[in-house]
């Protein structure tokens, strides 16, 4: 027999993550403040945490872009705007809006 979670933390939990539809993608900026603001944005709406390449799922764009997104995940943090955590997958890091 099926049990409820016992918290709102466990049900939060157990939600997967889903996949973003190329419909709601949105472009990756150009200029680091708006990379800053966009990553922060989705961090913001989503109601579970996010590792690296869920986060880039919500983006699109050309080159080499995802290279940069650990360094604004650090700098959010550092800042007090994201918090770093344990993600699904052993040895996984996720992100969540601080």
């Amino acid at each position: 027999m099926h049990q409820p979670p016992e918290s709102d933390d466990e049900a939060e939990a157990s939600v997967p993550a889903k996949a973003v539809s190329a419909a709601t993608r949105r472009p990756w900026p150009t200029e680091l403040p708006e990379q800053m603001r966009a990553t922060f944005e989705v961090l913001s709406t989503s109601p579970i945490a996010l590792s690296e390449a869920q986060l880039a799922e919500h983006f699109k764009g050309q080159g080499p872009w995802k290279k940069r997104l650990p360094q604004i995940l650090d700098t959010l943090e550092a800042l007090g705007r994201a918090r770093k955590g344990a993600g699904s997958a052993e040895g996984e890091v996720a992100w969540s809006r601080a």
